[in-house]
């Protein structure tokens, strides 16, 4: 490295000064490379060979071309993709979200789970759920087969009524805690777009107003269903740590019920000492208050403890 700074700059200061890469709980290497990078520059300072010019002959120990100290900037401390940052799947969060309620009031997904890592459903969900799969239960055409034979129109009414039937049912079952079939919110919304709402269209030429409010109030309480499973699962993932592998992903956290994900999150890389600064990026002003809070939090519990 040392002699490709030279072949490059010449004997100039190179004006690297910063590296940036993604940090989160998830993915963990970077913690290894910012550590490494802070352990070398000590060294080399307890060494006082920063600056020390080596001859032709002598391999350098140290970079003295390299600006000190150089800046570690930790980026996307809330969005984790699978494989330490390599895999092609959609990314998780590390977020809890506010679910709306019956009752107007609001409440967050980590006040839902009980101590034992289970929940249940929303009432508004079982409510919806129970709804549409009455709605599309094709019940009317089946008694009106029994006097008559079906028109074309009602036999193809028909078949659609199934095909709802065996979507909302899998869509339901994909809500399971054991095996969600959504990993990630990105996942459902990719799905829901490019599969689920396409199939609907494909296969009504025209719903009527009933039906489509029907479906409308499911997709709505599916939505707010699929937010708390998934919530909950990353939570237990990374309170359970990653086996995967030889050499685990991440190691077991031991988060509490009483906090956000998002909150333990930063917490966990403000306190990491190698780290000069942490990149985030917010969708809206209330979650820059609470994150600026995080880390006030964090510099409180700081001062009491010296």
């Amino acid at each position: 490295a040392h002699q490709a700074a030279l072949d490059v700059g010449g004997d100039k200061k190179s004006s690297l000064t910063t590296l940036q890469f993604p940090l989160n709980l998830m993915e963990t290497n970077g913690f290894l490379l910012a550590r490494d990078i802070q352990t070398y520059f000590n060294e080399q300072e307890e060494k006082g060979t920063n600056q020390v010019n080596n001859t032709d002959n002598e391999e350098p120990s140290s970079l003295p071309l390299l600006v000190q100290p150089l800046n570690i900037w930790a980026m996307r401390p809330l969005t984790c993709y699978p494989n330490q940052g390599v895999g092609e799947e959609h990314p998780y969060q590390l977020i809890d979200y506010p679910l709306p309620t019956t009752t107007g009031t609001v409440h967050w997904t980590h006040e839902l789970q009980s101590s034992s890592g289970g929940s249940s459903p929303p009432p508004a969900y079982t409510m919806a759920l129970n709804a549409a799969l009455s709605h599309f239960d094709g019940t009317e055409i089946l008694e009106a087969g029994q006097d008559r034979p079906l028109t074309m129109e009602e036999r193809e009414t028909l078949d659609g009524c199934k095909l709802l039937q065996s979507m909302i049912h899998d869509l339901d079952v994909g809500l399971d805690p054991a095996s969600p079939k959504f990993p990630s919110l990105q996942a459902y919304e990719h799905e829901l777009y490019t599969q689920i709402i396409p199939l609907i269209y494909d296969t009504f030429e025209e719903l009527d107003e009933e039906s489509a409010t029907v479906l409308q109030q499911f997709f709505a309480a599916h939505g707010v269903a699929v937010r708390q499973t998934i919530a909950h699962r990353t939570r237990d993932m990374l309170q359970q740590g990653d086996s995967s592998r030889n050499t685990p992903n991440w190691p077991k956290y031991t988060i509490s019920p009483e906090e956000k994900l998002q909150d333990y999150a930063m917490k966990f890389l403000v306190q990491e000492h190698s780290i000069d600064k942490v990149i985030v990026g917010y969708e809206n002003a209330s979650q820059v208050v609470e994150g600026v809070q995080a880390i006030k939090n964090v510099q409180e519990e700081e001062d009491n403890r010296s």
